[in-house]
């Protein structure tokens, strides 16, 4: 591996690594609007229902516009009465303003300004590591850190840019640790930029302050106040002023609802643990043996890793040793606050930092060593666990990355076309009343891209988000919809944005939004497998499905009859 050596000497081995990562994330990079990002176009030409200032392009779903979400089916019939959707990420918001404000509904320059802050990101990371250890390992475990799948979401979803930007004021933090009063502001600009996501910051801090045994007690305490101020008042203010999710599956609020949190923990931190230190996407496991396989992996890839990477933090100089070690720990306990998430790499990037470093610091262990060691079972182990994680964040890391960074591309070209399919069956938009039998994921986002300025349909009326569907006419305004058994119409759990699974619907239920009327008539493993449906007026809707293939135009069947559709 020396040969190797003059790379990690040479004065452009930074840059080379930043035009790699553009290289690889290049899919991202072209990617078009996702999601969200049409919700900040409707926010920005005041077409979002609820009028939304520069500082709140994260203000989703409030009490003061859910009712009209409700009323015109842009929520689903099976939301939560209360639900709220609400991040407070002012900084981030100003910035998507002066995004469009800029560059209009262009792409591409978003996506720039993206590659920037994650340029951004990776110099101050490296900065950390060169802070303290030697050129080679500071090289290699930001090469690991920039080519990261943590980091292909945020460059492909304008919306998710805040996490880079809790990123680079983070890490700045943390590099005027010692400096309390330039690290508070650093860590308030993070929290006002990346909002509940830096608060993993804390884990950084809390470590450097269980570790750092050079510095006087009430200097670890400042160090300690300068994370924990900003984060206080960020709590307070968004307490304050009510941010923050209820009742929904995807978010669980820890102060709100701390038993459904700690229920969840155990899944959620084997996901995280997996997908940061074996870059596997591990979120799409479902219960029961593939998850038991998944814990399996992960308990095997720490008896393989665990041993080396103790054995590579011992063979350090006391200070390389001391900043390695907090930035292993600090890993770990960042990992906390985005467990109220459903997991996703996205949520990774701040618990990279310190896995970059130590996957670093063990290949150094085990490729540059001067020392020549005898083959002894640890040193055997060590090449082994160097491997491992080598394949892991050299070779499939960056290959998932672009991967799943043209995933993404693909399917969100696809997700404008049918935006396009559905804006030249409805000219004026304001004026539709569409009728959606079934529908996927991306669904409940389509009404906010059909027209350039976010506006919306008169009527977005959904009545299934699911695979297979029978739907029977009872009368004319009356649908009985069923589910296969083992199914329901719609996700419960992690995977349902508008309920949550502690406020799960049952049999008898009645719900409602300003398109259906539904009641719960059956049952399944996965929640509600047959309700009926009842419309003011199914005969004013144009009728469509969303399946794999894309829209097409359906037909309700006559009464008395029945249907499938199926994706």
């Amino acid at each position: 591996m020396r040969i190797l050596t003059p790379f990690f000497a040479g004065k452009r081995a930074l840059a080379v690594v930043i035009a790699l990562g553009v290289v690889v994330f290049l899919p991202a990079i072209t990617a078009p609007f996702f999601l969200d990002d049409f919700l900040h176009v409707a926010m920005v030409e005041g077409e979002f229902p609820g009028k939304r200032s520069v500082f709140d392009f994260y203000d989703f779903v409030a009490d003061d516009n859910r009712a009209e979400m409700l009323e015109r089916g842009l929520l689903p019939w099976w939301s939560h009465p209360l639900l709220r959707i609400r991040f407070f990420r002012p900084l981030a918001s100003v910035l998507v303003f002066c995004d469009h404000a800029l560059f209009g509904h262009h792409a591409l320059p978003m996506h720039l300004h993206s590659v920037l802050w994650w340029a951004l990101a990776v110099l101050v990371v490296h900065r950390l590591f060169a802070q303290t250890f030697e050129r080679r390992t500071s090289l290699l475990a930001t090469a690991i850190f920039a080519l990261a799948p943590c980091h292909w979401l945020p460059l492909a979803w304008l919306a998710n840019r805040e996490t880079l930007l809790a990123i680079t004021f983070g890490v700045s933090g943390l590099l005027v640790v010692r400096r309390p009063l330039l690290a508070t502001l650093c860590f308030a600009l993070a929290l006002a930029g990346g909002g509940e996501y830096a608060l993993a910051f804390g884990g950084y801090v809390l470590a450097w302050s269980l570790v750092t045994r050079d510095v006087p007690k009430a200097s670890r305490v400042a160090t300690v106040a300068s994370f924990a101020v900003p984060a206080a008042a960020y709590l307070a203010v968004r307490t304050k002023l009510g941010y923050g999710a209820v009742g929904s599956g995807f978010y669980t609020d820890p102060l709100r609802e701390p038993l459904s949190f700690l229920h969840k923990v155990p899944w959620r931190s084997v996901v995280l643990l997996v997908e940061s230190w074996l870059t596997f996407d591990a979120s799409g496991f479902t219960p029961g043996t593939q998850r038991w396989l998944l814990v399996v992996v992960l308990l095997l890839a720490a008896l393989v890793c665990v041993p080396p990477l103790l054995r590579a933090l011992r063979a350090l100089e006391p200070a390389r040793r001391t900043k390695a070690t907090w930035l292993l720990l600090g890993s770990f306990l960042s990992l906390a606050p985005v467990l109220a998430v459903v997991p996703a790499m996205r949520l990774l990037g701040i618990c990279t930092i310190g896995v970059a470093l130590a996957v670093a610091l063990l290949l150094e262990q085990a490729w540059f060593h001067d020392r020549v060691a005898p083959r002894t079972p640890a040193v055997e182990l060590t090449w082994v666990a160097a491997l491992v994680l080598a394949y892991a964040h050299l070779v499939h890391g960056p290959g998932t990355s672009f991967a799943l960074a043209l995933r993404h591309r693909k399917e969100a070209l696809k997700f404008v076309d049918g935006a396009a399919w559905l804006r030249a069956r409805a000219p004026d938009v304001t004026a539709a009343r569409v009728g959606i039998v079934r529908g996927m994921s991306l669904t409940f986002f389509t009404p906010f891209a059909i027209d350039a300025r976010g506006r919306t349909p008169a009527k977005w009326c959904l009545l299934a988000h699911a695979g297979h569907t029978l739907v029977v006419r009872r009368s004319e305004r009356v649908l009985e919809l069923s589910s296969s058994e083992d199914r329901g119409l719609f996700p419960v759990g992690d995977g349902n944005l508008f309920r949550s699974a502690e406020a799960a619907l049952h049999v008898g239920d009645e719900v409602k939004n300003g398109c259906v009327r539904a009641k719960v008539l059956e049952l399944g493993p996965r929640g509600p497998r047959s309700v009926r449906l009842t419309l003011d007026d199914p005969s004013a809707l144009t009728w469509v499905e969303d399946d794999y293939d894309g829209w097409k135009t359906v037909d309700l069947p006559a009464v008395g009859f029945g249907a499938p559709f199926d994706p």
